[in-house]
């Protein structure tokens, strides 16, 4: 999440399920395309993960600072890898398939990766790991609007609303705003 907004970083997670229990039916029922659920959805959903042994994730987050030096797109298959190297770390297991939502493959990885275009819509652990990183990323702008309140980032999370890019053109850029964004 957050390939699009002026300020903050970018957020991806990844999601290892393991099959030898079933998750339960009505949370698989809840998970849908992060953008498609309610905030209040996201986190009810954020916290459940915490009680289902069955699923393992990663989170990384890549600074604005990194976006403008790499680009968003180097940014987000960092982002990508360094989430995948966390469920490595956390499960001692190498995943079999890496389900990518999207057209593109995440450069240098060494497992099987299949790209799914508009995947958070058709594959549940993709719509599971769309919702924990947007939970994430909107959580932390929530956080870094009390230090940086004229820019409203609670309301608009970073990205480019038209009282957000007034206030850029009145206060000019704060030290989360991405250089590389032109407004």
């Amino acid at each position: 999440m957050g390939r699009g907004p002026l300020a903050g970083p970018v957020c991806t997670c990844g999601i290892l399920i393991r099959q030898d229990s079933p998750l339960p039916q009505d949370f698989i029922d809840l998970v849908r395309d992060s953008k498609k659920i309610s905030p209040t959805k996201r986190e009810y959903i954020y916290n459940k993960i915490f009680e289902l042994p069955q699923i393992s994730f990663g989170i990384s987050l890549i600074d604005n600072k990194t976006i403008d030096e790499i680009g968003i797109q180097k940014a987000i298959f960092k982002s990508f890898q360094n989430s995948i190297k966390k469920i490595q770390q956390k499960t001692k297991i190498n995943p079999n398939l890496i389900l990518i939502d999207g057209n593109q493959k995440i450069p240098n990885l060494i497992f099987e990766q299949e790209t799914i275009i508009k995947g958070d819509d058709k594959i549940f652990s993709i719509a599971l790991a769309s919702v924990i990183a947007k939970h994430t990323r909107d959580t932390l702008m929530i956080k870094l609007s009390k230090k940086y309140p004229q820019y409203d980032f609670k309301v608009n999370k970073g990205y480019g609303t038209k009282k957000h890019i007034k206030v850029l053109k009145e206060f000019g850029r704060s030290s989360l705003h991405r250089k590389s964004f032109k407004f």
